[in-house]
């Protein structure tokens, strides 16, 4: 457990993480759906940040390859999310960071993902590169980032 100011940072399930992705992301019904089965990966790790004894921020770390295939050195990041009053103030990078580290400490020898093009700054502050050009998904313009252990 990690401290935030007035808050903590602990391990969740994917089931108390939903309504925070639902109110920031957004996503289609579809979307949640074909990811299901991805969050719920038993090696999955998935992190909150309360305040005041409220989950304020989310953030997944699922043990996927970059080609989609299961694998336990690489780990997506995936459907983080920070409710949109409590953004800015650094719980964010604090959550990501930490599960960062937790992935690595299970022997992951690289944390990805498809960020918004929007946060590439937010993404480089926390060691990742973007690799390739920008390219666009349903939800806007995005690259892929990589940070190795």
């Amino acid at each position: 457990m990690s401290l935030i100011p007035t808050g903590t940072i602990r391990e969740i399930t994917y089931a108390e993480g939903v309504c925070v992705r639902s109110d920031v992301l957004k996503p289609s019904p579809a979307k949640v759906v074909a990811s299901i089965a991805q969050y719920q990966d038993n090696s999955a790790i998935h992190f909150g940040a309360d305040v005041g004894g409220k989950l304020i921020a989310v953030a997944s770390f699922t043990p996927f390859a970059e080609d989609g295939s299961r694998d336990l050195t690489s780990y997506q990041l995936r459907g983080a999310a920070t409710r949109t009053d409590f953004q800015g103030k650094g719980i964010g990078r604090t959550l990501i960071a930490t599960g960062i580290e937790a992935c690595f400490q299970r022997g992951a020898a690289l944390v990805w993902c498809d960020g918004r093009s929007a946060a590439k700054t937010f993404y480089e502050r926390l060691g990742f590169m973007s690799l390739g050009p920008e390219f666009d998904t349903s939800s806007g313009p995005h690259y892929r980032f990589r940070r190795s252990s």
